[in-house]
């Protein structure tokens, strides 16, 4: 199976916070492959760190947030480009697109209403 197979391609990612001059990991080390045209559901108790891991991949993270990963790979079937999500500004032009414009709705937790 070549890379090319995959949508989305995390390596090590780890997010941190820091708060009261204390840095605190809340992600360690996670890793994941979307294959195309299959779907991926991240399942944990409350609190675990599913929103925080998603947040971290599409860099919607508080200022206090550290985020790192070997690689945060987007691969668009739309244009065929290959995105390094995590080389990118949080809030660039090139993030931004990716995200959708201002018309796009991101849902966290509960389905979208259709």
């Amino acid at each position: 199976m070549g890379k090319q197979d995959f949508v989305l391609d995390v390596k090590k990612l780890n997010t941190s916070f820091v708060s009261d001059g204390k840095k605190i990991r809340i992600i360690k080390d996670v890793s994941l492959r979307l294959r195309r045209g299959s779907t991926l559901a991240i399942v944990g108790e409350s609190g675990c760190g599913k929103s925080v891991t998603v947040h971290s991949i599409v860099k919607l993270m508080a200022q206090n947030a550290i985020v790192k990963a070997d690689h945060v790979i987007y691969r668009s079937a739309k244009d065929g480009k290959e995105y390094r999500l995590d080389q990118m500004k949080p809030y660039g032009a090139d993030m931004r697109r990716l995200r959708g414009g201002p018309r796009s709705v991101w849902c966290s937790r509960t389905p979208c209403p259709p």
